[in-house]
């Protein structure tokens, strides 16, 4: 394997343990044995699991960049319009790194243990879904507020 894939299939397999156990609760020894490496190769790869972590949350803002267009200073009305597409831009983004973008919005705040408790109750109508529509029927615009069209 390649060291681009091999990166590759340990941030994969980091971001499955991540989302499926939490930040803390997940160790390097999880993410070895799920992809089937020896330490030493995640330690070619990334210095600790908070690196490999920081390396997940890099890609996903790199993502967000890339959807969200910067707002000219124009009439009130644009500026709205521009905000509700930024908005709905990020949320889609999350929505389709929903694995990442849950991690981000419950785990990230208290990955150094500050802002732990209330990173644990805050959660996203982005994320959860809490639109009551089924995740494959919701739209990015359930989750951005009220903005004047």
């Amino acid at each position: 394997m390649s060291p681009d894939a091999r990166r590759a299939q340990l941030l994969k397999v980091a971001l499955g343990e991540f989302a499926a156990r939490g930040y803390h609760a997940t160790s390097i020894n999880h993410i070895i044995e799920k992809a089937d490496v020896a330490r030493g190769t995640f330690y070619q790869y990334f210095k600790s699991k908070r690196e490999i972590f920081d390396s997940l949350l890099d890609q996903l803002f790199a993502e967000v960049n890339a959807a969200v267009a910067p707002i000219a200073i124009a009439a009130p009305e644009a500026i709205a319009r521009a905000i509700r597409a930024n908005i709905e831009a990020l949320c889609r983004t999350l929505q389709e790194n929903l694995p990442m973008g849950r991690v981000l919005l419950e785990q990230a705040v208290g990955v150094d243990d500050a802002g732990r408790s209330s990173s644990a109750s805050s959660t996203s109508a982005c994320s959860s879904g809490s639109s009551g529509r089924s995740p494959s029927a919701s739209s990015s615009a359930s989750c951005a507020p009220a903005i004047p069209p």
